[in-house]
Formats: C-alpha cells, structure tokens, sequence
C-alpha cells in the first residue's frame, strides 16, 4: 500500500511465487488503485488486471534435447521427449513415458496438430527461418490411465481444446 501526491509516480517491484502444476489458463496480476474525495471529484477505485503469460520457448535445434513434460497430477512420475530439428522437419518422440507403453505423441505447429506413435516427423512452415518471432509449438504423449485419457505435454497447446493453455513458441536457431 502506497499513497502518491499529484503527478507522482512509483514502481513497485514484487516476487510470484507457486504456480499450477497444469496448463489451463493465465493467472491474473491485479492492481487496485483508489482515491479520496478532492475539489470536485467523489471518492472511487478502479481494479486493473492483466493475465501474466507463461509461455515456453524452445529452439529447433539440429542436436537433439530432451524436453521435461509438466507433471499435471499428482500421480505422474518425469515424462520426457527428445526434439531435434533435420531440414524442414521438426522430429518428436517420446524418451520417457512414464510407464505408460502404449502412449501416441501429439505435436502441434501453428494450427495443425498431429497424432503420431512413438514418434511424430512433423513439416515445419515453409518460412520457419525468417520468422523472427517462431511459431505456435507443443508436444507431449496422450495415453489412458485407468480408463481414462490421459494427456502429458511439455506446455499448452495439446491437445488443441479451450483449457488446455497457451502453446509454446518454437523459434529458428540463429546462425552467424
């Protein structure tokens, strides 16, 4: 809490910490701000709010890396996928499913999304290069547990539903 005179201004740094254990979407920084009654003016207050993006950024690489998937419950144990780029194809394929065999890759770039088994050789657009800002990118595993699906990924964006978050950005390694 604060108290500014006329035309003052102040920055106000501050610490998030905790956080979801699953993609869904952005929690809220909210700032409420009031005032007095003043010469010709009643007493009020106005809340402002914006959601704090979490987006995931990973570099199409000719090296593969291992990606961690987020752990979404409780009962999930690590999860990974392993990612490299060769021309204009992105491959994707799961490294570690965490016990579950019979788990199909899901990838997404830009709108398309794709289903694949163990692995998923995805085209990357046509102008990934150029494109400073990268595309919209995410992967994980669809699996059941108990009957029921069951979907591990590395950060919004699959499978492409309205909870499911944000995607992240895969970008173009710079080259010299």
């Amino acid at each position: 809490e604060c108290e500014l005179a006329p035309g003052a201004e102040m920055r106000a740094p501050f610490t998030i910490t905790g956080g979801a254990s699953r993609p869904g979407g952005d929690p809220l920084v909210a700032a409420h701000i009031s005032w007095g009654v003043g010469p010709g003016r009643a007493a009020g207050g106005i809340l402002c709010d914006t959601p704090l993006a979490r987006v995931r950024r990973l570099v199409a690489d000719a090296l593969p890396q291992r990606i961690e998937l987020l752990r979404e419950s409780p009962l999930d144990g690590p999860a990974s996928m392993v990612v490299r780029r060769h021309r204009g194809y992105l491959l994707v394929s799961i490294e570690d499913d965490d016990g579950h065999k019979d788990a199909k890759s899901i990838v997404r770039i830009e709108e398309r999304t794709i289903l694949g088994g163990r692995g998923v050789r995805a085209r990357l657009p046509h102008d990934f290069d150029q494109r400073g800002e990268g595309v919209h990118f995410s992967c994980g595993f669809v699996t059941r547990r108990d009957g029921e699906r069951l979907v591990r990924r590395w950060c919004g964006g699959v499978p492409d539903e309205l909870d499911a978050g944000p995607p992240g950005i895969l970008m173009a390694a710079r080259r010299s």
